[in-house]
């Protein structure tokens, strides 16, 4: 500061002067102070607590390999790493990491927990925002995700998938069910379907699903290409307390590239042409589809 203006009593234009000058200085100290504390607290003394914690709420037998704390977009985020859980039933499931934080979310105004997750493990990645409440949702992605861990079996007997998925989930668990959006995308894996009691090897499946509404489900796509069918469908899921007896009314068309595949299909009533495509309307339920030719009247051959 020049001599005139300190005569003058004026402060310089840019910096800061000595008052504000001590409680900036202050303020960086104690910034940092409580950086190096939370970055050497011994965080790891408290994961067999917090497995306990886990437990007590889910039932499941948890152990935490490694706990501690960081920052993630200016917030603290809690990382955990060599994480395995073991249900009552069996199954058993391993994260080499997961990571969580707050999310930058109208949610919190309302008194509802949202939280950003990061989920790394051999069975698949998730990154996302959970936010909590009675109408919990989840929006973000699933990673290279075992197609086996999906329950088909309990919503749709006869059905199950196998391989790895890629997907796009916006989604919120209403107390009428499921509402949002998925899209999926699979590769080199296979279907088993009622029709076909066998699987069914596909090297790419996609489909995108609206979910809630006057239905279960609504098909917009629904793509499977491989060696033995290309299959294309589009339709809706009815609504039914018990999943099994959900009505479908399905629209499709199926071409089946093998003998083998071909007779297991007209087995079932599918009309195939010379060239073994059929367009056909899929009815009945989840539990029980039935396959009629397309523009087939109601209550016509199964």
């Amino acid at each position: 500061m020049s001599p005139l203006m300190a005569e003058l009593g004026i402060a310089p234009a840019f910096g800061l002067t000595g008052l504000r000058r001590a409680f900036a200085v202050g303020m960086a100290a104690v910034a940092l102070t409580s950086v190096f504390l939370v970055a050497g607290f011994p965080y790891d003394r408290l994961a067999p607590r917090a497995a306990a914690v886990i437990e007590n709420a889910s039932g499941a037998r948890v152990t935490i390999g490694r706990l501690g704390l960081g920052v993630a977009w200016f917030a603290p985020q809690l990382r955990a790493s060599d994480v395995d859980v073991a249900w009552p039933s069996g199954k058993t499931a391993s994260f080499q990491s997961i990571r969580v934080h707050p999310a930058w979310s109208a949610a919190w105004l309302r008194g509802t927990p949202a939280l950003v997750i990061e989920l790394r493990s051999p069975l698949g990645e998730v990154d996302g925002t959970v936010i909590s409440g009675s109408s919990p949702s989840f929006d973000g992605e699933l990673r290279n995700a075992s197609l086996a861990l999906l329950p088909f079996q309990g919503i749709a007997a006869g059905t199950q998938l196998d391989g790895r998925v890629d997907a796009r989930l916006d989604v919120t668990i209403a107390e009428a069910g499921p509402q949002g959006r998925v899209h999926f995308e699979a590769k080199q894996g296979s279907l088993t379907l009622p029709l076909l009691p066998i699987g069914v090897p596909f090297d790419k499946l996609s489909g995108d699903l609206a979910l809630g509404g006057d239905s279960l489900a609504v098909l917009d796509a629904f793509d499977l290409a491989g060696p033995l069918v290309t299959l294309t469908a589009s339709g809706t899921v009815g609504r039914n307390a018990n999943p099994n007896l959900a009505p479908l009314a399905l629209k499709a068309r199926i071409e089946a590239r093998d003998p083998t595949v071909r007779s297991m299909l007209q087995a079932q009533g599918v009309a195939l042409d010379a060239s073994g495509a059929a367009a056909v309307e899929i009815g009945g339920t989840l539990g029980s589809p039935e396959v009629v030719p397309a523009r087939a009247r109601p209550g016509g051959a199964r």
